[in-house]
């Protein structure tokens, strides 16, 4: 017999136990395959919901016996859920639940046969409602597995609160229809799995399906059939890395304080010490406070304001208390960035768009980029504080030919990259260009910025007000007087543009231009003219989104960066491509090869 074991904090909520094997509960009267291993599971977390459901365990041997038991049952409203194994590569289990059955197939990481494929695609194709949470990722890793268009219902993208641009999480879409769920403790499922979570997500998920069932009836599902069939590969890659590097992040995280103060009336106030290790605003996190006695009680956050965080104990203290240690537990919420990127991806499943033009350019090397690459910018305009490479580099950028819309350079430091920024954008404001300029970084974007105002360059350079309030004052003053924090931006168009005045290049991170409050802008200085800084710190699909939201006005994009540099924490394990590891890019790239005003002997370019 199989059994799960589950995690000490999770067990007075789940439990696991063994079964003998019996037919599927839905119709007792069914002949059994018998192949199936059986286990129940119960949950005491949802009133009203069922308290326990049935395991059924298959090898991918035994798909066909599982299809049986699985046609036998109920099943309006089926959740699903899939585990990965630690490297992401293939789904390793899919789990179907239904709200008092569970069917679970153990694929391994193995490719099924044709057989196989068909035998799960009917499972997959039979069913009124498949729901899932973060379905439009289940949805890409599922349809190699299958060899076919799949369609399902994201139940991330109900609405909870109108008010909120917020995916849904799991807890809290739960906790939405019913006050008595503990949204963290169902949460905890996702975020710090226990063992054999697979098989407890999609029961869950196929209870709270039938909870916004009369949602799902007013929904479009998704379908991976919206998809240009040259570009499948490209976004099932792109959401295995994604994947890959949030199971990188941890789940608990101690925080650094400079002071914290706890009242017996539960009252807790933390000045946080590190900027890195700041506690956050959110309702997806708690906080566990270890006392000095050793003692330890649990918080949520409340708010955050510069350094200072605010939050409440979960009971009450007979006296005040001293803190040793704070630990931030749960899964933070997404960025807009990641937001935005995420909902790109559901958009693109619901109904089909015209590829863009720098879509088709980086990936999609039949597009003839190529040879256009190979014969252009025979002309070079040279500045007599440029060497030739940046030159070459600065002509490219100017140039308004179709041949030069996608420039890419590198270089190691010091070779002048940001030089060629600058020189480039002095002239797009004389021609009055728009331009956005943005790097990974804030610390990157600072750069540019302090070279643009040394070269008496006009521009605006935004920052969010969580990176600049009470944390980062001190890097900006120099650039104090072209400043705009990010919560000080109008919310009227019309004050919008007398803020901005006649500014047409603006500086800001890459994050940044996913957030909604710079809708307005954009519509002052549009993105013309991209200029994407720290370019091998950025997988080259965080700009997928982008290209598609800018398009009707996008016309030049220009690309630099190191590819010796280090990458960021994860990334090489997650399998990160950026635009200097695309093979028909490479072979087009310009090199920045003079270094100190010396000619740097690299042979062939490094990339």
């Amino acid at each position: 017999m199989h059994c799960g074991c589950w995690d000490v904090a999770i067990a007075p909520l789940f439990e696991c136990h063994c079964m003998c094997r019996l037919p599927p509960l839905c119709n007792p009267s069914l002949p059994n395959t018998m192949s199936a291993k059986l286990t129940t599971i119960h949950q005491h977390l949802i009133p009203g919901a069922p308290r326990h459901a049935t395991v059924h365990e298959y090898s991918l041997s035994a798909v066909s016996d599982m299809e049986v038991d699985f046609h036998a049952c109920s099943r309006t409203v089926v959740g699903v859920a899939v585990e990965l194994p630690a490297d992401g590569a293939r789904i390793h289990a899919l789990a179907l639940g239904t709200e008092d059955e569970v069917f679970l197939l153990l694929l391994g990481g193995g490719i099924p046969t044709p057989t196989q494929q068909s035998t799960i695609r009917r499972l997959l194709l039979e069913v009124q409602y498949l729901t899932g949470f973060e379905m439009v990722y289940s949805l890409f890793l599922l349809r190699p597995i299958v060899n076919l268009d799949l369609s399902g219902y994201d139940l991330s993208t109900v609405p909870i609160n109108p008010n909120s641009g917020h995916l849904a999480r799991p807890g809290g879409l739960i906790q939405s229809r019913n006050q008595d769920v503990s949204a963290e403790m169902v949460d905890g499922l996702w975020d710090s799995p226990p063992d054999n979570a697979v098989s407890l997500r999609a029961w869950l998920t196929a209870i709270a399906g039938n909870l916004v069932l009369l949602d799902l009836r007013f929904e479009q599902p998704l379908d991976t059939g919206y998809i240009d069939e040259r570009m499948h590969g490209c976004f099932i890659e792109s959401v295995t890395r994604t994947i890959r590097l949030e199971s990188m992040n941890p789940q608990v995280r101690e925080n650094d304080f400079h002071r914290a103060e706890l009242t017996s009336e539960g009252s807790l106030t933390v000045q946080n010490a590190l900027f890195k290790t700041r506690i956050r605003a959110s309702d997806q996190t708690r906080l566990t406070l270890v006392l000095r006695d050793g003692t330890s009680v649990n918080a949520r956050i409340q708010g955050t304001e510069g350094r200072l965080t605010s939050g409440a104990t979960t009971t009450r203290l007979t006296s005040d208390a001293a803190i040793s240690r704070i630990y931030v537990t749960g899964r933070e919420e997404w960025s807009h960035a990641e937001q935005a990127r995420y909902r790109f991806l559901a958009h693109s499943l619901k109904s089909s768009r015209a590829i863009p033009p720098f879509v088709s350019s980086i990936w999609l090397p039949g597009s003839g980029r190529g040879e256009i690459m190979a014969r252009r910018s025979q002309t070079v305009y040279t500045r007599g504080t440029m060497n030739d490479s940046q030159n070459k580099v600065n002509a490219a950028m100017l140039s308004i030919s179709q041949e030069d819309s996608l420039v890419v350079a590198y270089g190691p430091p010091g070779t002048g990259k940001t030089t060629v920024i600058s020189a480039a954008a002095a002239a797009w404001q004389s021609r009055k260009v728009p331009c956005w300029i943005v790097a990974q970084s804030n610390v990157g974007v600072k750069n540019i910025a302090e070279k643009l105002l040394r070269s008496n360059i006009e521009f605006k350079l935004l920052v969010s007000k969580e990176f600049l309030y009470e944390w980062h004052e001190d890097l900006y003053e120099e650039v104090e007087s072209v400043l705009i924090r990010s919560d000080e931006i109008p919310s009227d168009p019309y004050a919008t543009e007398r803020m901005l005045g006649n500014t047409t290049i603006i500086l800001s991170t890459l994050s940044m231009l996913s957030n909604p409050r710079l809708d307005d802008i954009f519509k002052v200085v549009p993105v013309t003219t991209l200029v994407i800084d720290e370019a091998s710190q950025i997988d080259v699909f965080e700009f997928m989104h982008l290209f598609y939201k800018f398009s009707s006005a996008l016309t030049k994009v220009c690309f630099f960066g190191d590819p010796k540099q280090l990458p960021p924490y994860g990334a090489r394990e997650a399998g990160l491509q950026t635009i200097f590891s695309i093979p028909h890019i490479k072979k087009t790239a310009y090199f920045l090869n003079t270094q100190c005003k010396e000619l740097l002997c690299y042979g062939s370019p490094c990339i």
